[in-house]
């Protein structure tokens, strides 16, 4: 395994797709990194300020796939993502995007 970059998970991030593989891809290169989990969750939070409305939505997906596998396993991201995702919530205005994302 190879040291955690901020600046190559951020390019990561911003590569992001919304497609399923893009999304598991990304998810399970993040819970091999569980030391990392505060870092990614910061890194995750300042990305998605950055992008448009619409690639917004794929961080969402992914941030879930990571939260879901995570409770499962019990690995730390769960509750590293909870204050995180409460202020992302707030920056999505676009009524589609938000009504995918509040399900």
């Amino acid at each position: 395994m190879s040291a955690f970059s901020e600046d190559e998970f951020a390019k990561k991030l911003l590569a992001l797709r919304d497609t399923h593989e893009s999304i598991s891809g990304l998810s399970s290169w993040c819970l091999e990194q569980p030391q990392h989990h505060k870092k990614i969750v910061s890194i995750w939070l300042q990305v998605l300020k950055k992008v448009k409305i619409e690639q917004r939505l794929a961080l969402f997906h992914l941030a879930n796939d990571v939260i879901q596998y995570s409770k499962r396993k019990g690995f730390e991201f769960v509750e590293s993502w909870g204050t995180a995702l409460q202020k992302a919530t707030t920056m999505v205005r676009d009524d589609k995007v938000k009504n995918k994302i509040l399900r």
